[in-house]
């Protein structure tokens, strides 16, 4: 029954992203781009490889990031967006609406790529991927006009998943946003997604695959978002990992969309709604605005126990 699951979440997964082939992932992406740019004329997108890898078959792979900014002012804080997919599929063309959204309020976005499995990754050469990108940035940043010291990151799912590891290794980072991830790869609630050997074979090695276990001090303002219907990536983990945040001393949120299955922020009105929180929560932290979000009573609970919710 794991076999089968696993490859009809596989399928979905190439079904979502728009093909098989990293290639084809790639072209889709560009689209998604070029389709935003035309629609926001005030916002550059640009792309820039950060990193060149060599596959375990002998092929050299170009490591990719788009980051949009608004054509005038700055320096600008940035927020790094991470795509699921499984860890198997999945391209930069996820995050491209909430990316465009966010350079028209004044913030650039960075949407950048990783190895997948099938490129002989685990989440070692994954993560190393993300934080790779990150430091490019980093050490780029004049340049590309942007203010290091305001810098978030977001991901979803399996990028859920290493955002909020990368956000807990990045000191600049202030703010995370995390859509249905997979935050304690040890205990998966009832998760049916990220087992395996992805994150490790033993207790430690899975629990420092996991943000959970690996929360920084202070840690970042965050959200999480993500559906009661989710049966691949269990509520619970969003739960047990705001606790944990706010154990450390940060504050933590948990939007809570009612019936809302996985990867659901991806599709409307789910897509409008989150990106508008995701707007509220950054524009916030960054300094941007004073405003505090303001977060609808149907949409948040500060309930901890998925049992009682």
């Amino acid at each position: 029954m794991k076999r089968i699951w696993l490859s009809c979440f596989v399928l979905v997964s190439v079904v979502a992203y728009g093909g098989a082939t990293w290639e084809k992932q790639q072209a889709v992406a560009e689209k998604a781009a070029a389709e935003y740019q035309a629609k926001y004329p005030d916002v550059s997108s640009d792309k820039i490889v950060f990193k060149t890898v060599s596959l375990p078959d002998g092929r050299m792979l170009e490591l990719d990031f788009r980051i949009e900014r608004p054509k005038e002012g700055g320096p600008f804080p940035v927020v790094f967006y991470v795509h699921g997919g499984g860890w198997v599929s999945g391209s930069k063309s996820v995050f491209t609406h909430q990316s465009f959204v966010l350079a028209e309020h004044g913030m650039a976005g960075v949407r950048l790529e990783y190895r997948w499995k099938s490129q002989g990754a685990k989440v070692t050469e994954a993560l190393s991927d993300v934080m790779d990108a990150i430091d490019y940035v980093r050490q780029h940043a004049a340049e590309l006009n942007l203010d290091f010291s305001r810098v978030g990151l977001a991901g979803s799912s399996a990028g859920g998943h290493l955002s909020a590891l990368a956000a807990q290794m990045t000191p600049e980072c202030i703010c995370y946003d995390g859509y249905n991830g997979l935050f304690d790869a040890f205990n998966r609630d009832r998760s049916r997604f990220g087992g395996g050997n992805y994150t490790g074979t033993t207790e430690k090695e899975k629990k420092a695959a996991s943000a959970l276990y690996n929360i920084k001090t202070p840690p970042p303002d965050t959200f999480l978002y993500h559906g009661t219907a989710d049966t691949t990536i269990d509520i619970r983990q969003s739960y047990r990992f705001a606790e944990a945040l706010r154990k450390k001393g940060g504050a933590a949120e948990v939007l809570v969309y009612e019936g809302a299955g996985h990867a659901f922020c991806n599709k409307e009105p789910y897509l409008t709604a989150t990106t508008e929180a995701l707007l509220a929560h950054t524009a916030n932290v960054f300094g941007l605005t004073d405003k505090k979000p303001v977060l609808s009573d149907d949409v948040l609970t500060l309930n901890n126990d998925p049992d009682n919710r």
